[in-house]
């Protein structure tokens, strides 16, 4: 009788949960335990990433594309943003130097790389790097 106690009790026994992707376990835990450094710095990071690459779908019109007869336009639902002084849409202007904002920044991002790689490098390889070394 208490083996079949055991047996049943057994089989209710709550199973393993298989464990997460890393990276959705990285996202889950910063939001719960830096919620500053999530909301502040990851998700608008995501954001402009995301309206930059999806820029032409999201733009109505081309950034410079311009329009005398909506001069200084407020936002409205054709204009999201409202348009300038020469008539063009402000946010698809938004949305095209997003773009270029991401390349600058990329850009940057593999110029302190390379910066870093020739840093960590050892000494040999840097005077070999040098201006001027080959012509010795």
């Amino acid at each position: 009788m208490a083996q079949d106690a055991v047996s049943i009790g057994a089989g209710l026994a709550p199973k393993e949960r298989r464990p997460r992707p890393l990276l959705i376990d990285v996202v889950v835990r910063l939001a719960k335990e830096k919620k500053l450094g999530f909301w502040g710095g990851l998700v608008p990071i995501v954001l402009m990433i995301a309206f930059a690459v999806l820029a032409p779908w999201i733009a109505q019109a081309p950034p410079n594309q311009q329009n005398g007869d909506i001069l200084l336009q407020s936002p409205s639902i054709h204009h999201l943003f409202g348009t300038d002084e020469y008539g063009r849409d402000v946010l698809a202007r938004v949305a095209y130097g997003a773009r270029i904002s991401l390349v600058t920044w990329s850009s940057g991002r593999l110029k302190i790389r390379a910066a870093v790689c020739r840093w960590m490098s050892p000494p040999w390889r840097n005077a070999s790097m040098k201006a001027g070394s080959w012509e010795k």
